[in-house]
């Protein structure tokens, strides 16, 4: 169109006139720029209009999501509360099968210290502690995780020092056997010497088997110089001296802690 207009003035200006087929080509030209003109107007007011259908969709669309986000919230909540319940559950129902096992594991353990299978229960405590550590830290939020493991390091550190403590305490003597003295008298031979007892036969023998010594007579092993025999401070009656009790009236003796040990035979 603009061509044809350049054209025309060009030949205004020589002072010709432009032919019948340059004035049809002109006639044409702006009739058809008109054309496009106006579907070109047509168009931009459709894409207006389509631009503003287009807001209103999503101001509606908007409005929609909130409402849907409104609607959806109790729907959310309820299922946040079943599915940390279940979390909860699920991990109650591993931590009931891996507690007791670990439990276990660690008694096997502590039994077996010295064995050669020692390192077989080691490995399977430790085995065992680290998958109960990733259940919680799976199943649990990690504050509470978090205070949780401190709790089991706490213990774990207190355990270890009692029994560091224990290992170090210095363990009491343990009580003197009475069963060999009870031996040692039936025998006739010296608790603490096994030097032989040598008594009076009597037909109202006591202690002894066969024989004995009189009452309130008092025996001393000649070899070791221990008081094997005296009256009983009850009945007066001839007991064993390094015998709790007494066979005659049952008395005990306030202490036998100062009992001998017997002599390795």
């Amino acid at each position: 169109m603009g061509q044809l207009m350049d054209l025309h003035r060009l030949s205004l200006e020589k002072g010709g006139d432009p032919t019948t087929k340059q004035r049809d080509a002109l006639a044409e030209s702006q009739a058809l720029f008109l054309t496009n003109q106006a579907r070109s107007q047509a168009a931009t007011e459709r894409v207006a209009e389509l631009v503003r259908h287009k807001r209103e969709l999503f101001q509606d669309a908007s409005a929609l999501e909130e409402q849907l986000r409104l609607a959806r919230a109790p729907a959310d909540e309820e299922y946040e509360r079943l599915d940390g319940r279940h979390d909860f559950l699920l991990a109650c129902l591993k931590l009931g099968l891996l507690i007791p096992l670990l439990a276990f594991v660690a008694r096997r353990s502590h039994r077996n210290r010295g064995k050669r299978f020692l390192a077989v229960w080691m490995s399977a405590l430790v085995a065992t502690f680290i998958h109960v550590t990733l259940v919680m830290h799976e199943h649990f939020p990690s504050d509470l995780f978090k205070y949780i493991a401190i709790t089991a390091g706490i213990l774990i550190i207190l355990a270890f020092l009692t029994s560091l403590l224990k290992r170090q305490q210095v363990r009491q003597p343990a009580e003197v056997s009475r069963k060999p003295i009870a031996d040692a008298y039936s025998a006739n031979r010296c608790p603490r010497c096994t030097f032989p007892i040598q008594l009076r036969q009597r037909t109202d023998a006591r202690p002894g088997p066969g024989s004995s010594i009189a009452d309130n007579d008092s025996y001393t092993c000649p070899s070791c110089g221990t008081d094997l025999f005296g009256a009983c401070a009850a009945c007066g009656t001839n007991r064993h001296s390094l015998l709790p009790f007494c066979g005659s009236c049952g008395d005990e003796l306030a202490s036998d802690s100062s009992q001998p040990a017997l002599s390795e035979a």
